[in-house]
């Protein structure tokens, strides 16, 4: 469970921080001013309706502002991580650069190609969860058990998928495949698994994900940077389109 302690750790240095801090501040404002603008947008269109006599027109001419109305809060709400991916990397990086005491040279193209390598790896994750969580449905069908090993593997198997994605940043700085970042957290399963855990419990709170999931990142970050430390590395390290061995970059660009 140590693996949890990076949080607390990384919630103190953005906290302390104002050049980890305006990365986290920055998406926050963003989407709040998104969603300030959809609920005033929102609340124009309820204002403006005249309603017909008798409850059943009321209801009708009610129905479309309030589901307009929730479309687009659903809309910001899942795109908002789009929204703040680059801001959360650009966290991620200068925290790495606090821990490790080496900055990064990403110039724009460089930085790019990992925003867009890292997002496919998000979607090819989100498909596999998505498939692995069918594969479960079966078992409800068990008597019993069913259920709850259902719920239960399918809890575990979430967060060994959320410990991917907070380790993300970091190993896609360093070019790391897609199938080497999966044989980076299955081999550091126990450890990482509470992490993970922590992510998804936390991230269920309405909203609290906004200020969390930056924070997670970090976590993340920071455990991927003392496991450099202790010699870990990932199955390869890739730059300038070239595989090399783990420890010829030592989780830096060679």
């Amino acid at each position: 469970m140590h693996s949890l302690r990076h949080l607390p750790r990384a919630a103190r240095a953005i906290a302390t921080g104002p050049h980890l801090a305006i990365w986290m501040a920055l998406p926050a404002t963003v989407n709040a001013s998104l969603l300030a603008l959809a609920l005033g947008y929102s609340w124009g269109r309820l204002a403006s309706v005249q309603p017909p006599e008798g409850w059943l027109g009321t209801i009708g001419a009610y129905a479309w502002p309030i589901a307009l109305a929730l479309a687009l809060f659903l809309a910001i709400y899942l795109a908002s991580g789009l929204v703040a991916s680059p801001f959360w990397d650009r966290l991620t990086e200068r925290y790495e650069e606090d821990l490790s005491g080496h900055p990064f040279d990403r110039r724009g193209g460089l930085w790019l190609g990992d925003l867009a390598r890292s997002a496919l790896h998000t979607a090819l994750s989100f498909a596999l969860w998505l498939t692995f969580q069918l594969v479960l449905l079966p078992l409800q069908l068990l008597p019993v058990v069913g259920g709850l090993v259902e719920i239960t593997l399918g809890f575990g198997g979430t967060a060994l998928f959320a410990a991917r994605e907070l380790l993300d940043p970091a190993l896609t700085r360093r070019r790391v495949r897609y199938l080497d970042k999966w044989r980076t957290v299955w081999a550091h399963k126990r450890e990482l698994f509470w992490l993970g855990a922590a992510t998804v419990l936390l991230c269920w709170v309405p909203l609290f994900n906004f200020v969390f999931l930056p924070v997670a990142l970090a976590a993340g970050t920071s455990w991927w940077v003392e496991a450099e430390r202790r010699g870990i590395r990932p199955g390869a390290v890739r730059a300038g389109g070239h595989d090399l061995p783990a420890a010829a970059g030592a989780g830096r660009y060679p």
